[in-house]
């Protein structure tokens, strides 16, 4: 495939405009059109406690999107409950939690010009399976074992002979049972409310308020209550950046030594760079197996956690070469020149999945697509001399890049 040189021009200036986009994100542009907040509720019960973790603030934020003048036009609730308890009643409970958030958001915005979407879970396991995988309690991989692996209840002839709940008590004796009640258990006792709206996101103050005043549209109320050392638990602010280092496997196969550092920057977003070299060589039978390069990324992880599950991004690599067997060889950059003087790049757009293998372990496997560009020679050895033939410009569109690399993180930025 032939590309004109203003072609392959445009489509690097409009890959350097979405990557810049992509690269200089913040946290206004994910919530331009977007309110994504939960309503926490105590243990057994579906009654809002303004005072109880991050309610106060949530119930600001929503009455400020209601001041505001945009129009909202979707809402998606999503009510669950945690392990504590019968099946059966956490599947009423999480019903009920449903209900008072649709009561509260019918006293905000005018319900009959909004799509309305209401799902009650019950016992959220997936939420749980995905909070012990980024946690560090003791025994989370095994719980998380258990919980994929063992069903909810084991019966034989009509009796229930084993549970996951009861394996899950026992595992440790007791000790990750205890961890999860006092760490991850509340998290699961919530109503997460997605709402979609037609302008900005307003301003919303992340300090915690010392009061608010909730008033009904339609004749529903919220009493004013003191808000007293509210703990702000998912501030951008305040949360710890992911950080892992990472080795491409397949280029370790072909002898070609390789690191990488890849930063997680929220909402699962990750900044990536790394780089190769290789220096190998048998003069004497005019064998070279030469490589450096560097590569930028951009990814963005569907699972809201960085280096684990689905991923798309962008990437782009400098990197020269020069290799020779049977005589003939290649060579990009120049024999003694600087790595900038010129090099071949790439630039194209990944997919991959990353599976995690312990807490802190994970297996990328990715594929990149793009165009792939540089100049480069022609030589032949002779009399154990590189001998120039000709000068030809490579120009490639189709797979660019192959991955299996070990990701170990060295810093995990906890849960959002």
């Amino acid at each position: 495939m032939h590309f004109s040189k203003d072609i392959v021009l445009w489509f690097v200036r409009q890959a350097i405009v979405v990557t810049a986009l992509l690269l200089c994100t913040t946290d206004k542009v994910f919530a331009v059109d977007s309110l994504r907040v939960s309503l926490h509720y105590p243990i057994g019960s579906a009654v809002l406690d303004a005072d109880l973790d991050s309610n106060a603030r949530t119930l600001e934020n929503l009455q400020k999107l209601a001041d505001g003048r945009g129009s909202v036009h979707a809402i998606n609730i999503v009510s669950s409950a945690s392990p504590e308890g019968n099946t059966l009643f956490n599947k009423q409970l999480s019903e009920d939690r449903s209900k008072t958030a649709v009561t509260l958001l019918a006293g905000l915005f005018d319900p009959d010009s909004i799509s309305l979407s209401v799902s009650s879970i019950g016992i959220d396991w997936d939420g749980l399976t995905s909070r012990l995988s980024q946690s560090e309690i003791p025994y989370a991989d095994e719980a998380v074992s258990i919980i994929r692996d063992t069903p909810e209840w084991v019966i034989g002839d009509g009796v229930v002979t084993d549970s996951r709940k009861l394996r899950l008590r026992r595992l440790g004796d007791g000790e990750a049972w205890r961890c999860m009640l006092d760490t991850i258990f509340p998290q699961l006792r919530v109503s997460h409310i997605t709402i979609i709206y037609n302008r900005p996101l307003p301003e919303i103050s992340t300090v915690s308020p010392t009061k608010y005043n909730l008033v009904s549209h339609r004749n529903y109320l919220i009493d004013a209550h003191p808000v007293r050392n509210e703990k702000v638990l998912h501030s951008e602010e305040s949360k710890p950046f992911d950080l892992a280092v990472r080795t491409n496997l397949l280029y370790d196969a072909f002898a070609v030594p390789n690191l990488g550092f890849e930063l997680g920057v929220g909402h699962g977003w990750s900044l990536g760079v790394s780089g190769m070299y290789a220096w190998w060589s048998k003069r004497e039978r005019g064998r070279y197996w030469r490589i450096q390069g560097v590569e930028l990324s951009a990814k963005r992880y569907f699972s809201g956690s960085n280096m684990r599950g689905h991923h798309v991004g962008l990437i782009g690599s400098l990197f020269r070469y020069d290799f020779s067997f049977g005589g003939k060889g290649q060579l990009s950059g120049g024999s003694g020149a600087s790595f900038l003087d010129n090099p071949s790049w790439t630039l194209g757009a990944e997919y991959g999945y990353a599976m995690k293998i312990s807490s802190r372990l994970s297996l990328d496997f990715s594929l990149s697509v793009g165009y792939m560009a540089g100049r480069y020679n022609t030589y032949r050895i002779i009399d154990g001399h590189s001998v120039w033939e000709s000068t030809r410009q490579r120009r490639y569109f189709g797979p660019v890049k192959a991955d299996i690399s070990l990701i170990y993180i060295i810093r995990k930025g906890g849960e959002r």
